[in-house]
């Protein structure tokens, strides 16, 4: 072999020492047969190995389907996971989203549930087809009565004008959705503000106890409205009185007349007596009466004036009242 320098032979004689050259064409010699070999067998090897399209006809189609089966589900598999990750970041997109817009609507709620504590009031709802309606609020700040439907029996702490008034209302609003506001007065003197309106399909009633120069108000208000009342009482019995009556303003001049006194200045009617400033005392009369109302001294005397056509004798009495007079 080669890198031997000695090669006992079979007698066991020891040979002579080969020249350079030789050793050289030892060492060379199983190298190129190992070449030769491994090109014969690659040779060989391309000769007998089967070509793409014979590789693809020994497989059969059931071996076909179940690769296309196969490749479809691994394809069905990454398309799905893509889109459950798609989807499972929408869904944390948006349920955040929804929580913070929860969040904001509770704020907002809180928000008017403080605003509507700072008044004390009973709010009143009435829904759909439902004659039962839904009563919010501190009842007891109008009714004594711990029931909050004992309310809406307005008649039990309101006055009777007052509460048929807002019996009224009520039914308009429920009916037509008619919207209105009214300044009342309870039994008890408290100035309340009534306000309904039509929000959302539904029926609201309002009743807010009011304060400071709302307060003020409601109650000088009320007592306009008592006041035309009661002028208007005592004009209906004046007018029906048979002797004539007169008022007057700061100047002297005739603001009303009853139907007597129409009648006695040959008026048709009292709007028409005042429209035309018709007197029924003589002049001189008429004088002295304007400097007893200059010194807020009442005039009574009995005079002579002429009544329908004749001249009659009348006891007149003429006192000042506020900025102008009665007679």
């Amino acid at each position: 072999m080669p890198g031997l320098d000695q090669v006992d032979d079979a007698s066991g004689q020891a040979s002579e020492p080969e020249p350079t050259g030789s050793r050289r064409r030892s060492r060379l010699l199983p190298a190129t047969t190992a070449m030769l070999l491994a090109t014969t067998v690659l040779a060989s090897a391309e000769e007998g190995m089967p070509g793409l399209a014979d590789v693809l006809g020994t497989i059969r189609a059931h071996e076909w389907a179940a690769f296309g089966l196969n490749v479809g589900v691994v394809i069905f598999g990454v398309m799905t996971g893509i889109a459950l990750l798609r989807t499972r970041a929408r869904a944390t997109a948006a349920g955040h989203r929804a929580r913070q817009e929860i969040n904001e609507l509770r704020l907002a709620l809180d928000r008017c549930t403080e605003l509507l504590t700072l008044d004390p009031h009973v709010i009143v709802v009435w829904g759909g087809d439902r004659d039962e309606p839904d009563i919010a609020g501190d009842a007891s700040l109008f009714t004594d009565l711990p029931a909050p439907r004992r309310v809406l029996a307005f008649g039990s702490w309101l006055p009777a004008d007052k509460a048929a008034e807002l019996e009224r209302a009520v039914d308009g609003l429920r009916a037509s959705g008619t919207p209105f506001r009214l300044d009342l007065v309870s039994q008890a003197g408290q100035p309340i503000e009534a306000e309904g309106r039509p929000i959302g399909g539904r029926a609201v009633l309002r009743l807010r106890l009011v304060s400071g120069v709302r307060e003020e108000l409601v109650k000088l208000r009320a007592s306009h409205d008592a006041l035309v009342r009661e002028t208007e009482a005592i004009r209906s019995f004046l007018g029906a009185l048979a002797m004539p009556v007169w008022l007057r303003d700061a100047e002297g001049r005739i603001t009303w007349v009853n139907t007597a006194y129409a009648a006695a200045t040959d008026a048709s009617s009292g709007p028409q007596a005042v429209a035309a400033g018709v007197e029924l005392l003589d002049p001189a009369d008429r004088a002295e009466a304007a400097r007893c109302r200059t010194t807020r001294m009442p005039f009574a005397r009995r005079v002579a004036a002429v009544s329908a056509g004749e001249r009659r004798v009348f006891d007149v009495i003429e006192k000042p009242a506020g900025a102008g007079a009665a007679g």
